[in-house]
């Protein structure tokens, strides 16, 4: 992916009760990429690895979801922020 680009993917869940998408898996390797969560609800089958970059939760929430990865950080914008391996 080229880096003057910017991607968006949006997983639109209006539709579904609560708003809610689950995924198989997913996986975030690209530096320089932001995965954030604004609403909703988001459950992953399979683990959520970020393996670079940043994972925001904004706003929403993960349900039944594990977090895990060799680098990269996950952000919580509830009042705190922490590293993607620090314990709650």
């Amino acid at each position: 992916m080229p880096p003057e680009r910017t991607y968006t993917v949006t997983f639109n869940a209006t539709g579904h009760p609560g708003g809610s998408v689950t995924v198989d898996s997913l996986l975030l390797t690209l530096s320089d990429a932001t995965l954030q969560l604004t609403g909703g609800t988001l459950t992953s089958l399979g683990d959520v690895n970020i393996n670079a970059d940043t994972f925001r939760l904004a706003g929403g929430m993960l349900k039944d979801t594990t977090l895990g990865g060799t680098g990269g950080q996950v952000m919580l914008f509830n009042r705190h922020a922490r590293s993607r391996d620090a314990r709650a």
